[in-house]
């Protein structure tokens, strides 16, 4: 078995786990599996930890004693455990993470410094991560397809978010805020993390997940809200900032490009294959519109397509046909 269809394999176990209350015959399948190769136990507690503690894998440790050959069970997914994913992800209250103590300036008209040919700059290619520590200590890690410029001043950290995603760990320094700027808006803080998404040259997604940030709009002059920890803010359009509250399992979803992984939980095919083409120059497509709503569930390698490829035609009925760097996606003649 390779590597791409164990780390499948290991993905669809941890899906099917937490879908639903697993069963004695569930768990002993999954222990099965993991000690019949080291290579299997050790991928399932790669994506374990990526994913946190999930009810009941406490009991799947392996003993001394379970530590022989077992035969691999198919991970065969029904499509209820499928449609299960999203509804039955496990209650994370009481791991939220905690709110930081950083200090919140006062909002208003955001000038940033020109920036000069001396700016520090860091770009990922398509399917590329890269994390990067800042000269005062501050963390940037760099999604697929991703551009910042840096320049720390004396009395402000400014960092440009050309285009692409990054999330930022900033070391605190109270008299130096630190500010990321994205097209028509400034995000604003000074010691916290947060995730920042340039989904155009107006449109911005902000998730924060320790402490507090501002987001506030090129030329607003009235205050804007605070985003706090589990909380996301948008800018649609160059309007107005929208605020919500983000539950810790979508967090999670959110996130995952920082292992260099994709969750899905009944999110259409249609978005699903969006996301994936963000990391591969190959693209996929659709060439059947039967096949566009289709709800898919699962862990997936962000740059494994041919992986994510095999669960669409093993698990829901989708062949891929390729044409050089396209790939056309349609309904199986044997599941119509």
């Amino acid at each position: 078995m390779s590597t791409s269809e164990i780390e499948q394999q290991a993905s669809i176990w941890l899906a099917r786990l937490d879908a639903a209350q697993p069963s004695p015959e569930l768990i002993e399948a999954i222990r099965a599996w993991r000690a019949a190769d080291p290579r299997h136990d050790a991928e399932f507690s790669r994506l374990q930890a990526v994913w946190g503690r999930l009810d009941g894998l406490e009991s799947l440790r392996l003993s001394a004693a379970t530590q022989q050959t077992h035969s691999a069970v198919a991970p065969l997914q029904t499509s209820q455990e499928r449609a299960a994913v999203s509804a039955s992800k496990r209650d994370w209250s009481g791991r939220a993470i905690a709110l930081a103590a950083s200090v919140v300036l006062a909002i208003g008209v955001i000038m940033l410094a020109p920036w000069s040919d001396r700016a520090e700059r860091h770009v990922t290619g398509i399917g590329a991560f890269e994390r990067v520590v800042l000269a005062d200590g501050s963390i940037v890690e760099l999604n697929t397809n991703s551009e910042i410029r840096v320049a720390l001043g004396d009395e402000l950290r400014s960092v440009e978010l050309v285009r692409g995603e990054a999330h930022f760990t900033v070391a605190p320094d109270s008299a130096r805020p630190f500010v990321v700027s994205a097209g028509g808006a400034a995000v604003r803080a000074v010691g916290t993390q947060f995730n920042v998404h340039r989904l155009g040259d107006q449109d911005l997604e902000v998730l924060v997940t320790e402490g507090k940030v501002t987001l506030t709009p090129t030329g607003a002059t009235a205050e804007t809200p605070l985003i706090t920890a589990g909380e996301g803010g948008s800018i649609v359009h160059g309007g107005e900032v929208a605020v919500r509250r983000v539950a810790a399992a979508e967090i999670k979803r959110e996130l995952a490009w920082k292992d260099g992984m994709l969750v899905f939980a009944g999110e259409p095919l249609q978005e699903a294959i969006l996301e994936m083409n963000r990391y591969n120059v190959r693209q996929l497509e659709i060439d059947d519109p039967d096949v566009a709503s289709l709800k898919i569930g699962g862990y997936f390698n962000a740059r494994n397509l041919d992986g994510f490829i095999a669960v669409l035609n093993s698990n829901f009925g989708i062949d891929a046909v390729v044409a050089g760097d396209r790939i056309q996606l349609r309904r199986s003649v044997r599941a119509k």
